[in-house]
């Protein structure tokens, strides 16, 4: 989404079955702001992707991983500023699922659902 001031907002799904049974698609937001995150403020729920790891990344990123956000699987399918950009590695996806299974935030019925 980016309302015309070239801005992108990048999510990653984190569903372990797809395309999920009830529509309901889990994600994490990631943010380019990864000056919040110096200090080691909720180090455990974030994760680190570096700059052009991947081609739609070229700036350090996190992964926020404290709230895990939800939205049905048609009005994704119809958002007419969604973009899919490519794949997180097997690093990068093996790294997001041991945070999860250490998260002491994410509702255990969530948790269930994404890892």
């Amino acid at each position: 989404m980016d309302k015309g001031r070239g801005r992108h907002k990048f999510a990653v799904i984190l569903n372990r079955e797809w395309p999920p049974d009830d529509g309901v698609v889990f994600f994490a937001l990631a943010t380019s702001k990864t000056k919040h995150f110096e200090s080691g403020f909720m180090q455990d729920s974030i994760i680190r992707i570096p700059g052009h790891r991947y081609s739609f990344l070229p700036l350090d990123t996190i992964v926020k991983l404290m709230e895990i956000a939800t939205i049905d699987m048609q009005s994704l399918a119809e958002a007419a500023n969604l973009e899919i950009s490519g794949d997180l590695n097997t690093d990068d996806i093996g790294n997001i699922d041991h945070a999860l299974s250490r998260s002491r935030v994410i509702d255990e019925a969530i948790l269930s659902r994404i890892r």
